[in-house]
């Protein structure tokens, strides 16, 4: 896992390095940290945080996002979550009606027995309708992933598509609502695919500091071992910084 972060890590920094020497004038960078976290106690005692970290660097030209986002959960003192995931975004020409899109990432959950899912997406999004106070798009990709696994076998590897909606939309100047719909079949089997679905509304308290509320739906159609559920859902309160 640490492998996978320096490696995004160092391409990310690379590839913005030409902002020593660019002239363009309308690069923007953006920085969130998010920390949510839920506790109960009495009958039942669960316990469960969600931390997330994204930095966009934005022009004309490029549009490059890392991004990071970990989970853990316990209910009565035994450990029920352990989610990791992240990746590097690359988009041309970002403010165009159409713009084409590279995308890797990484995966991991204990509880899915999947040890390691690596992804690679090529693709374009296309924008409906874009303005300061909305977005919206759709995007189609083709993607491929390597899966290795805590106990199923073997590993496997699949090619799928990635369709995915999404609208963003202000709501004022402090609070802006955002949703995304990931469609994601196998090309050679499409019983088997995933569908994710996050919705969020993000509300400014301070000038650097938001409350978000996040809902999250995640299905896998095919998960690795048979035991394990297909449909997984969460609603996560967080505090977001903003610098």
């Amino acid at each position: 896992m640490k492998k996978q972060l320096i490696f995004f890590t160092v391409i990310f920094l690379i590839s913005n390095s030409y902002t020593l020497f660019s002239q363009e004038k309308k690069a923007s960078w953006k920085t969130k940290l998010g920390l949510g976290s839920y506790f109960y106690t009495g009958n039942t005692e669960k316990f469960d945080l969600v931390s997330d970290f994204q930095i966009t660097r934005k022009d004309t030209i490029i549009e490059s996002n890392l991004f990071l986002k970990g989970s853990y959960g316990e209910v009565e003192n035994v450990q029920n979550k352990q989610e990791f995931t992240g990746g590097l975004k690359f988009d041309y020409k970002p403010l165009s009606v159409f713009s084409p899109f590279v995308l890797f990432t990484f995966y991991n959950n204990k509880f899915k027995d999947i040890e390691l899912r690596l992804s690679s997406l090529l693709g374009a999004k296309y924008s409906f309708y874009m303005t300061d106070a909305s977005d919206l798009s759709v995007s189609a990709a083709i993607q491929y992933d390597t899966e290795r696994f805590y106990e199923a076998t073997p590993d496997k590897e699949k090619i799928r598509l990635s369709i995915r909606p999404r609208v963003l939309q202000s709501l004022g100047k402090n609070m802006e609502f955002a949703a995304v719909l990931f469609y994601q079949p196998n090309v050679k089997e499409f019983d088997d695919y995933m569908l994710i679905f996050n919705t969020s509304l993000e509300a400014k308290l301070l000038e650097k500091l938001s409350l978000k509320l996040t809902y999250s739906y995640d299905y896998e159609s095919m998960p690795a071992l048979e035991t394990i559920k297909k449909t997984d859902t969460s609603f996560i309160t967080s505090l977001v910084l903003n610098f």
